[in-house]
C-alpha cells in the first residue's frame, strides 16, 4: 500500500467536514451510523408513500431528505420556523416578541404592550389568598397551577412557605402605609374584645374607628395579638398601651368600647389614668368608657328568659329530637306539606347563650306549632310537646324578642354612625318594658321586673354618648331629649339628666373652640409678624361705624351650639328618613358650623358596640380552622389585620358575610327573592322574543348578567358558565314550555313551576361560593338535603334518594356523555341554567 500524500490528507479532511455536515460518521460512511448534527434534535425521519422525509417537531412540516444527504436546508427551516420562535421567547435562545393586550380605562379599550411581571403576579396572589382567606397549601394544588398557567404559560409555581413570607412582607408594608394615614387623624375611637382559639391561645382584637377627610366612617383592625393568661384588667391595659405606642396613636384616643366584664372596668381605669397623667384625655374623660350596648341587651334578655326556661327547654328539646334523625325530620316535613303551611322557615336549633338564636328558634317553631301535635300522634317516643299555654307564653316572648332583635341590628352597624341612633332605640326598649309591666300575667311581670333591674343598672344614669349623639342628629336636636327623658327616668330625676346633657354639650364645644382658637392665634400671629402693615388695615372706617349704628347685629356671644339648637328639626322625606346620613348633613353644613361640625365628626364616629372586634373572631375561626391550627400567632395577626385592611381599601365583602345577609333576607322577605326569580324569567323571555338569532346560551347568559349575577360569588358565576353549556337549543326549549298554545298561560305555568327551583339554586350558589373554596368539603355535600329537594321536585318526578344522586340522574337525562356527567354533574346542579336544561330535556 502506498503512503498517503499531503494532498490526499487535505482531501480526506474535507470529506470528514462534509460528512459531519450531512450527519454521517466519516469512519462508517457506508454503514448505519448515529446522527450527530444538532438539527436532528428538532427533526424526525418519517416515511411517506415510500419516500423518506424530515418532519419538523414544531410546525410538523415535511422537508425533503435522503439518507446521507445534507442538513443545510433543515437548518434554514429552523431559523424561519414561527412555532419554534414562539417556544424560544423568554429562553434567551431566539428573537423575542412583545405581547399586546387591551387595557380598559374608563370604558375605553387601549392597545398596550403586555410584559409579564413575576413580582406583580406574586403580589396579587398574596392579596387573593389574604382577602379571601384561602389556605396557603392551595398554592401548591396541581389544578391551581394548571389554572394559572392556562391564564399565562409563564406562571411560575411557588411553595406555600414562599407565599407565607410574601404575606409577612406585604403586612409590614401595609402597616407602614396605615401608620402614615393615621398620622393625619385627630381622634380615634377603639373597640376591643378577647377570644380563645382552637390552639387554646388567647387573642385580643383591637379595632380603630375614625372619620377620614371625606367624612366617611372608617374602621381598621389594628392588632390581633396573643394575650398571655391570666387575662386581668392590668394585662389588658398594658397590651392595649403597647399596641397604641407601636402605632404612634397613644395621644389620639378619644373613647374605648368594651363589654361589661369586671376586668375591662379595671383596664379602662388604668388607661384613663395614663392618658390623664399625660394630659391627653379627650372630652375631659366624660365619655372615655363606652359600654357595649349589644352586650347589655344580651344580659338583660337572658335574665328575662329565665322566667320561661321550661317553655324554651321543651321547644329546644323538640327541635333537637327532630333534627337528630333524618327520618323524623322527613316525617315532620311531610306533615307540613299535607297541611299546606305557607312557611319558608325550617326548624332551627338555638345556641342557649345567644338569645337571638333562641328568638329564631321560637319564631320558626311558632309557625309550625300545629305540626308538633300531629307529629306526636305518629311518634310515641316524642315527649316534649309544649302545651297550649306554653305556646301562648312563647308567642308573647317572641314579640318582645322581635323588638330587641331589631334594636340590636341597628346597634350593630359598622358602615354608618350609630351613636346618634342610640337614644331612640333605647327609648323603644324602655317603652316596651313599661308597657309589659302593666300586664296582668304573672310570668310577664316577673320577666319584666328582672329586665328592668338590668336596664336601670347600666342605663339608670344618663349615658352621655347616647344623649350627645342624639342631639347632634339634626332630625332630633334637643327635642328627642325633652321627649324621651321623662319616659325613661323618674319624674323627680329626669330634669337633672337634661341639664347634665346641656352642660356636657357646652363643655365639649368649648374644648373644640379652645383648640381652634389656639391654632388660629398662632397662624394670625405668624401672619402679622411677617407683614406688620397688616395690623393697620384692621382699623374701622366710616362705613363700618354707620353699619354698627344703623343695623341689627347678631350678638357676637351667640355660640354655634346655640344657633344649632335654636333651629327647627330637619325633616327628610318619608323614604329618606331611615336612610338619612347625619354625617353628610354635617359635611354640607361645615362652613356654617365650623367648630361644631368638627365635634360632630368625632362624636358620631364613636361605636356603641364591640361588633367590629367580635366579627374578627369569625375570621379568626376561619383562618385557624382544624387544618391550619399550627399557624404562629404573628402569622395569624398578619392574615387577620391585612385581610381587613385590603377588604376596606378595595370594598370587598367576604362571601360568608354576603351569605348571612342573604339568608336573613330570605327569611324576612321571601317574596323579594321570588321577584328576583321573576326578573330573570322576564329577561329570559324578552331575549327569546327580541333576539331570534341568539343561541340559548346567549339568551341565558345575558339574562343572568342583568339580574342574578350581582348576588352570586365567583365560583357560582363560574358554575353558571359551565352549566350554560348544558342548555338545550331554542327549538327544544320552546317545545317544552309551549303546552296549551296559550302563550300567557304557558308562561305563567312555567314561571310557577320553575320559580322554586330558581330560588333554591339562588341560595345554593351563594352557599357554594362562600364555602367551597374555603374548605375541603366535597361539592356534593353542599347540596340541599333530600327533604328540601323533594319539596321542590315536581310531582311527576320520583322522590330522590339523595341530592347527589338527584344531580347525577338529572345530568344523565340532559346529556348521555359519561365524561361530561362525571366532570360537570355537580356544576350543572349548581347553575340554574343547568336546571333549565334538565327540566326541558
Amino acid at each position: 500500500m502506498s503512503r498517503p500524500t499531503k494532498a490526499n490528507i487535505v482531501i480526506d479532511m474535507e470529506d470528514v467536514d462534509k460528512d459531519d455536515e450531512m450527519g454521517i460518521d466519516a469512519t462508517e460512511a457506508k454503514t448505519s451510523r448515529k446522527k450527530r448534527s444538532v438539527v436532528w434534535k428538532e427533526f424526525e425521519i418519517i416515511t411517506n408513500s415510500g419516500d423518506m422525509k424530515a418532519r419538523c417537531n414544531h410546525c410538523k412540516h415535511n422537508l425533503a431528505y435522503k439518507k446521507g444527504g445534507a442538513t443545510t436546508h433543515l437548518q434554514r427551516h429552523l431559523k424561519l420556523c414561527t412555532p419554534r420562535k414562539a417556544t424560544l421567547v423568554g429562553k434567551d435562545k431566539g428573537p423575542k416578541q412583545s405581547l399586546l393586550s387591551f387595557d380598559v380605562t374608563e370604558g375605553d379599550e387601549m392597545l398596550s404592550i403586555f410584559k409579564y411581571d413575576k413580582g406583580k403576579v406574586r403580589e396579587e396572589l398574596v392579596k387573593m389568598f389574604v382577602v379571601h382567606e384561602y389556605p396557603f397549601r392551595m398554592v401548591e394544588h396541581e389544578f391551581f397551577t394548571k389554572f394559572c398557567r392556562s391564564l399565562n404559560p409563564k406562571y411560575e409555581p411557588i411553595k406555600r412557605q414562599t407565599l407565607k413570607l410574601d404575606c409577612m412582607k406585604m403586612y409590614i408594608s401595609e402597616k407602614e402605609s396605615l401608620k402614615l394615614a393615621l398620622a393625619d387623624i385627630n381622634k380615634i375611637s377603639l373597640t376591643s374584645d378577647l377570644w380563645t382559639s382552637n390552639q387554646s391561645i388567647g387573642y385580643m382584637c383591637l379595632t380603630g374607628h375614625f372619620m377620614d377627610s371625606e367624612w366617611k366612617l372608617q374602621k381598621r383592625i389594628l392588632n390581633f395579638c396573643p394575650l398571655e393568661p391570666p387575662h386581668t384588667g392590668l394585662a389588658i391595659a398594658d397590651s392595649i398601651s403597647e399596641c397604641l405606642i407601636d402605632w404612634g396613636i397613644e395621644d389620639k384616643i378619644s373613647t374605648i368600647t368594651l363589654d361589661n366584664a369586671s376586668s375591662n372596668d379595671l383596664a379602662v381605669r388604668v388607661l384613663k389614668e395614663n392618658f390623664e397623667a399625660k394630659e391627653k384625655l379627650h372630652f375631659g374623660g366624660k365619655i372615655f368608657h363606652v359600654r357595649c350596648c349589644a352586650h347589655i341587651l344580651n344580659l338583660m334578655v337572658q335574665d328575662g328568659l329565665t322566667e320561661i326556661r321550661d317553655v324554651i327547654e321543651n321547644i329546644r328539646e323538640s327541635v333537637k329530637y327532630l333534627k337528630l334523625s333524618p327520618s323524623r325530620l322527613y316525617k315532620f316535613n311531610e306533615i307540613v306539606k299535607s297541611l299546606k303551611l305557607s312557611t319558608s322557615k325550617r326548624l332551627i336549633l338555638d345556641v342557649p347563650t345567644r338569645w337571638n338564636s333562641t328568638y329564631a328558634m321560637l319564631e320558626c317553631a311558632l309557625e309550625n306549632k300545629s305540626v308538633f301535635s300531629r307529629y306526636k300522634e305518629r311518634d310515641n317516643n316524642y315527649k316534649w310537646l309544649p302545651s297550649d299555654e306554653d305556646w301562648k307564653r312563647a308567642a308573647e316572648v317572641s314579640k318582645f324578642l322581635e323588638v330587641i332583635n331589631d334594636v340590636t341590628k341597628v346597634f350593630s352597624g359598622r358602615k354608618y354612625p350609630t351613636s346618634n341612633l342610640f337614644l331612640r332605640q333605647i327609648w323603644k326598649v324602655r317603652k316596651m318594658l313599661n308597657d309589659m309591666s302593666t300586664d296582668n300575667r304573672d310570668f310577664v311581670k316577673r320577666m319584666t321586673l328582672k329586665m328592668k333591674e338590668k336596664f336601670d343598672k347600666y342605663w339608670g344614669e344618663c349615658n352621655l354618648v347616647m344623649a350627645i349623639g342624639a342631639v347632634l342628629d339634626p332630625r332630633y336636636r334637643m327635642k328627642l331629649i325633652l321627649y324621651s327623658f321623662p319616659k325613661i327616668y323618674p319624674a323627680d330625676d329626669f330634669q337633672r339628666h337634661i341639664d347634665d346633657v346641656r352642660e356636657s354639650l357646652e363643655f365639649l364645644y368649648k374644648e373644640y373652640l379652645s383648640v381652634d382658637s389656639q391654632i388660629n392665634s398662632s397662624m394670625s400671629s405668624a401672619t402679622y409678624d411677617s407683614n406688620p402693615s397688616q395690623a393697620k388695615k384692621q382699623k374701622t372706617d366710616d362705613f363700618d361705624e354707620w353699619v354698627i349704628t344703623n343695623s341689627d347685629i347678631i350678638p357676637g356671644n351667640k355660640s354655634e351650639i346655640d344657633m344649632y339648637l335654636d333651629e327647627g328639626v330637619y325633616k327628610p322625606g318619608n323614604e329618606e328618613y331611615e336612610d338619612f346620613d347625619a354625617l353628610n348633613w354635617w359635611k354640607a353644613n361645615s362652613l356654617k358650623f365650623r367648630h361644631l361640625s368638627k365635634m360632630a365628626r368625632d362624636i358620631l364616629s364613636i361605636p356603641i358596640t364591640t361588633v367590629a372586634s367580635e366579627s374578627a373572631f369569625s375570621a379568626g375561626g376561619r383562618v385557624l380552622d382544624q387544618y391550619r391550627s399550627s399557624l404562629k400567632p404573628e402569622t395569624v395577626q398578619a392574615l387577620i389585620c391585612m385581610g381587613d385592611w385590603l377588604r376596606q381599601d378595595f370594598g370587598v365583602e367576604l362571601a360568608s358575610n354576603v351569605e348571612n345577609e342573604l339568608e336573613d333576607k330570605y327569611s324576612s322577605k321571601p317574596t323579594q327573592f321570588n321577584l328576583l326569580a321573576m326578573d330573570f324569567l322576564v329577561e329570559l323571555f324578552r331575549n327569546l322574543l327580541q333576539h331570534p338569532d341568539w343561541t340559548m346560551s346567549q339568551v341565558c347568559t345575558d339574562s343572568y348578567g342583568k339580574t342574578l349575577k350581582q348576588w352570586h360569588g365567583c365560583l357560582a358565576s363560574s358554575s353558571f358558565s359551565l352549566a350554560v353549556k348544558l342548555a338545550p337549543d331554542r327549538k327544544k326549549f320552546t317545545e317544552v314550555i309551549s303546552g296549551s298554545g296559550d302563550v300567557g298561560a304557558d308562561m305563567e305555568a312555567f314561571c310557577t313551576n320553575f320559580s322554586p327551583f330558581l330560588e333554591e339554586n339562588h341560595k345554593f350558589l351563594v352557599r357554594c361560593s362562600s364555602r367551597y373554596l374555603l374548605s375541603d368539603t366535597p361539592f356534593f355535600n353542599l347540596l340541599p338535603d333530600s327533604d328540601h329537594v323533594s319539596a321542590l321536585v315536581p310531582a311527576q318526578t320520583p322522590t330522590p334518594l339523595n341530592p347527589a344522586q338527584t344531580a347525577r340522574s338529572l345530568c344523565l337525562k340532559s346529556n348521555d356523555s359519561p365524561a361530561l356527567v362525571s366532570s360537570s354533574s355537580t356544576r350543572s346542579r349548581g347553575g340554574f341554567v343547568g336546571i333549565i336544561a334538565l327540566q326541558g330535556v
